[in-house]
């Protein structure tokens, strides 16, 4: 069944990694393939089955900080600016990727989720912002 995610108040992402040097130097292989519909993976552990999960987002290897913004932060802002609570959480095991996505360099391109957000958090506050109303 479809669910209108506008109407969902908890979605859940997942954000793969790439191996890292000490994996591939260890013989590790990967174990997850996302999907190209954004929103699964499948998981193959040795010759075991298949495990199918579905999320609201995935992200892969390859995925941009840009791309994890506009598909999280920005309509977190949005609803933050219609009156709703938000909060967004990054949660995973040691070395999962969890500091790159949620800070990364806040000096670069490359910056993470709470510089990005932040920084929108403005941009819309000046933009909004009149004689009549502030912030």
């Amino acid at each position: 069944a479809e669910v209108d995610v506008d109407q969902t108040s908890v979605r859940v992402a997942v954000r793969c990694r790439p191996l890292s040097q000490k994996e591939i130097n260890e013989g590790s292989e990967e174990c997850v393939e996302v999907h190209k519909d954004g929103q699964h993976v499948t998981m193959q552990m040795d010759a075991g089955t298949p495990h199918l999960f579905a999320f609201d987002h995935v992200f892969g290897k390859d995925s941009t900080q840009p791309e994890v913004f506009e598909a999280l932060g920005s309509p977190l802002l949005d609803k933050s600016f219609q009156g709703y609570n938000s909060t967004i959480f990054a949660y995973g095991q040691t070395g999962s990727g969890k500091t790159h996505t949620m800070m990364s360099d806040r000096k670069s391109d490359d910056r993470g989720l709470i510089p990005r957000i932040s920084e929108n958090l403005f941009e819309r506050i000046t933009a909004l912002t009149t004689g009549s109303r502030k912030f």
